[in-house]
C-alpha cells in the first residue's frame, strides 16, 4: 500500500523515527488490493490510530489481511461517522 501525502504526514508527526520507520515498511507491505476499494487514508488513519494507542505492528498488519473491516472497528472508524472521527483523532486528509 502506497502512503498519500497526507498520511505520511500524520505518521511524521506522531512518531519517532525508529516506530515510523517500522510502521512505514509494515503498511508498505500491505496489497491495497485487499481493502475492498475503501478509501485508503481511512486505512490508514486506522492503522496509524492503533500503532498510536501501542498495538504492535503485527497484529496490526495481521488484522488488515484477516479483515480490514475490524481493523476499521478497532480503530474507531467503522461507522458513517469516520470522516469527522479520524479528522478529530489524527486531522482531516484532504478531500479526494
Amino acid at each position: 500500500m502506497i502512503l498519500s501525502d497526507w498520511a505520511s504526514s500524520v505518521i511524521a508527526r506522531e512518531f519517532d523515527e525508529g516506530r515510523r520507520a517500522a510502521l512505514v515498511s509494515a503498511v508498505s507491505s500491505l496489497d491495497e488490493s485487499v481493502f475492498g476499494g475503501q478509501d485508503l487514508d481511512r486505512i490508514a488513519g486506522a492503522i496509524i490510530i492503533l500503532f498510536k494507542r501501542g498495538v504492535a505492528i503485527e497484529t496490526i498488519v495481521d488484522a488488515a489481511k484477516r479483515d480490514w473491516r475490524n481493523l476499521l472497528m478497532g480503530a474507531g472508524l467503522g461507522k458513517p461517522d469516520w470522516p469527522s472521527v479520524l479528522a478529530d483523532r489524527l486531522g482531516a486528509p484532504p478531500e479526494s
